[in-house]
């Protein structure tokens, strides 16, 4: 196992694999069936904050606290590197297509990335606000993002537009602070990409 605290988990779509991420700055691999590690992934230089798989789960998107997101080719256990953020990686998607990756940062952006290339295509905000959730469309043309005040956008990826904007809480009158946060919200579209579930 390793040999800090497991911070982030992740199961395959097809529930053969879980990979566990940790503050001992590595990714494992685990085999449900035989129930054992299987590969240790190496290569971040911080706590590994959050996990996502590929449905297909021949990729793996990782990142850590330090902003650093990295694309595994499970077939080889190579990664590219993609260093995308100013702060910690709060959540991250890879695209059903695996040619986008999107990332949702404390340093108040939602990044896009070409996968294959490792380009930056894209970066949305919500008013300087903290994003800590994100979801890419199936057709990978839209990507929602969520901010710890409870705002979600849904951004165009072509255009950079914003195709519709929510408020998922109220602000407490006698207090004036937010009556909803976000830290563990999730985001998720539906397989028609008609529908966003948070």
């Amino acid at each position: 196992g390793h040999s800090g605290l497991v911070l982030c988990v992740a199961f395959s779509p097809d529930g053969n694999l879980v990979a566990t991420g940790s503050d001992d700055y590595t990714v494992r691999l685990w085999d449900m069936r035989l129930r054992r590690p299987i590969a240790t992934l190496l290569g971040h230089d911080n706590s590994v904050s959050r996990l996502a798989f590929h449905p297909q789960a021949t990729h793996l998107a990782s990142g850590d606290n330090a902003g650093t997101c990295r694309i595994w080719d499970l077939t080889r256990t190579r990664a590219r590197v993609l260093r995308a953020h100013q702060s910690f990686v709060y959540d991250i998607a890879i695209g059903a297509t695996q040619q986008l990756v999107a990332s949702a940062s404390w340093d108040n952006t939602v990044r896009v990335w070409n996968s294959r290339s490792g380009r930056l295509q894209s970066t949305f905000s919500i008013d300087g606000e903290e994003l800590l959730s994100v979801a890419i469309s199936r057709d990978e043309k839209l990507v929602a993002g969520a901010s710890r005040n409870g705002r979600l956008r849904v951004w165009d990826v072509a255009t950079g537009m914003v195709r519709k904007g929510f408020k998922l809480s109220e602000t407490d009158d006698k207090t004036g602070t937010p009556a909803y946060y976000a830290d563990n919200f999730g985001l998720a579209f539906c397989p028609s990409d008609q529908h966003l579930a948070g």
